[in-house]
C-alpha cells in the first residue's frame, strides 16, 4: 500500500529569504543572486518531476519522504528523495542542468565545452547513503538491524532530469554508470529492482517504525541555516533591502487566478484561439508546472526569461507574457 510524498523541505523559506535580498545589492551581487535563484528553480523542477514519477510506481508496499535532513555530528546531508519499501531503499539524488554533461573514465563531470569538473552527483548521494544507514531503530522498538548490516539493502540512485539536455556516459566507469538513470527509465528501474531483490519482507509494522525512526531524526531548517543562505550577500550590500510581505503563496495564487480567467475568456472566444491556455485546466500538472516555475523564479524580467519556464513556450509568453510579467514584479 503506497503512501503519499511526504515532504519535509523548506526551499520556500530560503526562496522568500532571497527574494528580500532584491533592490538592495551591488550589480555583482544582484547577478550572483539570480544565478542562486535560478539554479534552485531548476533543482525544483527537477524534484518535481521526479515526484510525479514515483507516484506512479507499482510496488507492494512503501513510503517516500521529500527532503529529509539528517545530521551526524556537524555534518548535514539533506536528501531528495527516499523511497523505502519494505525490502529495499532507494536514496535519490535529482539533477536537472542547463547543459549537456560528459562523464570522462574518471568519473569527473564537466559541462560540454567546459574543461573544469563540476561536484560529483555520485559522490553527494554517497554521503547521503552512509548517512541514512547511521540512522538506527531505537532499541525498545526490537527491530532487527537487517537493513544496518547489509549495504545491498540500500541503492543509490542519480536521477536526470533533463529532457532538453543530455548526459553522456560512453567513457564513465561501469560501476558509475549503474548510479544514473534518465527519469524516463526511473520508475522500471525501481520496479525491477525491487522484483528481484531476495530480502526478506519487513511486516507493516516493521516498515512503519523504520520509516518513524528517519522521520524523527530529521533535523528542521533554523533561522541560522538560512542565515548561511543570506549572509553570503552582506559584502554585496548598498542599501537596505525592500521589505515585501507577501509571500510565495500569494503569488502563486494570484497566477493561478489570472490563468482561471484567461482561460475562461479563450473558452468564451473559442473560435479566435489556438493551442494556448485552454489546454491547462486548473489544478492540472501542466498548469502545476508552470505555477511552480513562476513562483520560484524572481529572475524573470523578460519575455525571452519566460520562454524558459517548464511548459510556457513562445505561444504563451506572446499572448499573457506582458501580463504574467506585471503580476510578478508586485513580488520582487
Amino acid at each position: 500500500m503506497v503512501k503519499p510524498i511526504e515532504n519535509f523541505s523548506n526551499i520556500d523559506l530560503v526562496i522568500n529569504a532571497l527574494q528580500k535580498l532584491r533592490g538592495s545589492l551591488s550589480d555583482k551581487g544582484e547577478s550572483d543572486l539570480s544565478k542562486q535563484l535560478y539554479n534552485i528553480r531548476l533543482g525544483l523542477e527537477g524534484e518535481n518531476e521526479v515526484a510525479r514519477k514515483i507516484d506512479l510506481l507499482e510496488l507492494d508496499n512503501y513510503y517516500v519522504l521529500r527532503g529529509v535532513c539528517l545530521k551526524k555530528e556537524k555534518i548535514e546531508s539533506e536528501i531528495d528523495f527516499l523511497i523505502l519499501t519494505n525490502k529495499i531503499c532507494f536514496v535519490i539524488e535529482c539533477k536537472k542542468w542547463n547543459a549537456n554533461v560528459k562523464v570522462d573514465e574518471s568519473g569527473v563531470f564537466r559541462y560540454e565545452g567546459d574543461s573544469k569538473g563540476v561536484e560529483s552527483p555520485i559522490s553527494q548521494n554517497d554521503d547521503h547513503l552512509r548517512m541514512v544507514r547511521k540512522i538506527k531503530i531505537n532499541k525498545k522498538k526490537k527491530l532487527s538491524d537487517w537493513f544496518i548490516d547489509d549495504k545491498d539493502r540500500f541503492i543509490p540512485l542519480v536521477v536526470f532530469a533533463n529532457t532538453k539536455f543530455k548526459v553522456d556516459l560512453n567513457e564513465a566507469p561501469k560501476e558509475l554508470q549503474e548510479k544514473i538513470i534518465r527519469i524516463a527509465d526511473m520508475n522500471n528501474y525501481i520496479e525491477e529492482k525491487y522484483k528481484k531483490s531476495k530480502y526478506r519482507k519487513l511486516s507493516d509494522e516493521e516498515l512503519e517504525k523504520w520509516v518513524q525512526t528517519i522521520k524523527d531524526a530529521h533535523v528542521e531548517l533554523t533561522d541560522e541555516k538560512i542565515e548561511k543562505y543570506v549572509g553570503k550577500y552582506n559584502q554585496y550590500r548598498t542599501k537596505n533591502p525592500i521589505v515585501n510581505n507577501k509571500n510565495t503563496e500569494d503569488l502563486r495564487n494570484e497566477l493561478e487566478k489570472s490563468f482561471h480567467q484567461w482561460r475562461q475568456e479563450e473558452l468564451a472566444d473559442r473560435e479566435k484561439i489556438g493551442k494556448t491556455l485552454i489546454y491547462y485546466k486548473r489544478g492540472s500538472d501542466k498548469m502545476n508546472m508552470i505555477l511552480n516555475g513562476l513562483c520560484i523564479s524572481p529572475l524573470v524580467t523578460s519575455k525571452k526569461e519566460l520562454r524558459d519556464i517548464d511548459n510556457i513556450g513562445p505561444k504563451i509568453t506572446e499572448k499573457y507574457g506582458d501580463r504574467i510579467l506585471s503580476i510578478i514584479e508586485k513580488y520582487r
